[in-house]
C-alpha cells in the first residue's frame, strides 16, 4: 500500500523522516530502538518543515496564547 504522491514539501519531508526512523530503528537492537526513534522524533519536531506543518501550526496556537 502506497500513500498518494504529494507535491507538498512538508509532506515529502515528513515521509522521508518516518522512513529514515523506521529503517534505522529496525536496524538497531531492541534496547537501542527507542533511543533511535526518540532522536529522529526530536530532530523532526524541531525542524522548519515540522514547524510549517500541521503540528507546528497547532503548537503555535497553543504557545502564543
Amino acid at each position: 500500500m502506497q500513500p498518494p504522491d504529494s507535491s507538498d514539501p512538508v509532506v515529502v519531508s515528513a515521509r522521508k523522516a518516518i522512513m529514515e526512523c523506521v529503517s534505522e530503528a529496525c536496524s538497531a537492537s531492541l534496547s537501542d530502538a527507542i533511543v533511535v526513534q526518540a532522536k529522529h522524533s526530536a530532530s523532526f519536531m524541531s525542524s522548519k518543515d515540522c514547524q510549517r506543518g500541521v503540528i507546528g501550526t497547532e503548537a503555535s496556537k497553543v504557545l502564543n496564547v
